[in-house]
């Protein structure tokens, strides 16, 4: 265990930063090694994991972490001290399968393609947890993950990622476009245009040569 600052970063960047300094002691401690370390946080009974990053210069032990993670640890102020355990990515069970649900996702989006590159950069994660998602201005929850009740390291292209959504949001269809009536003529050529026929009112006579019948 050590006893170790914590200071938020403000990037949004999912993973751990170490100090030089706690990444020597770690390896002090650890002389082994590992590919990837993962901070253990005791919080209120809960526990808290997240995967470290390269060492970020500092001579003091420092971590830190992103603003959301220390949210979800229900921590406030922008620096204190923890006792954090670490763990070795080696000696963690992997991921084989994640299933995600949130309340409302647009057709247009790949979900997948949002969430490989955070998850990577965070390492580990527990059935239940609980993510942000920015482009969507809401949160994702880990509904099922396989294997089940445990934490379990991120390692590979070989977990399979499903997402459960509620609510498809369609793109709306757009308005039809107007009808282009520009190849009709504006106005008729006079040449073409029907005569004007005048109509007399009431009975007019015949006027010509008359001649009785039989004669």
């Amino acid at each position: 265990m050590f006893h170790v600052s914590i200071e938020k970063k403000w990037d949004e960047s999912w993973s751990a930063v170490p100090s030089n300094t706690l990444m020597q002691r770690l390896y002090q401690y650890f002389p082994e090694g590992s590919n990837r370390w993962i901070a253990i946080f005791n919080i209120y009974g809960e526990e808290h994991r997240i995967a470290l990053d390269s060492p970020n210069g500092g001579t003091t032990l420092r971590l830190q972490l992103p603003e959301w993670f220390i949210d979800t640890m229900g921590e406030t102020g922008e620096s204190r001290e923890h006792i954090v355990r670490f763990e070795r990515s080696e000696d963690m069970p992997r991921a084989t399968s994640l299933t995600f649900r949130l309340s409302s996702l647009p057709d247009w989006l790949d979900i997948r393609e949002v969430l490989e590159g955070p998850l990577s950069q965070l390492g580990v994660i527990k059935q239940g947890q609980v993510l942000p998602m920015s482009i969507l201005d809401d949160t994702i929850i880990l509904d099922i993950a396989e294997p089940a009740d445990t934490f379990l390291f991120l390692d590979g292209e070989e977990i399979a990622i499903h997402v459960v959504c509620d609510v498809v949001e369609a793109e709306p269809e757009p308005e039809p476009e107007p009808e282009d009536f520009s190849f009709l003529p504006q106005a008729m050529p006079q040449a073409l245009a029907m005569p004007q026929v005048q109509v007399q009112k009431g009975f007019v006579p015949f006027s010509g040569k008359g001649h009785r019948l039989g004669s």
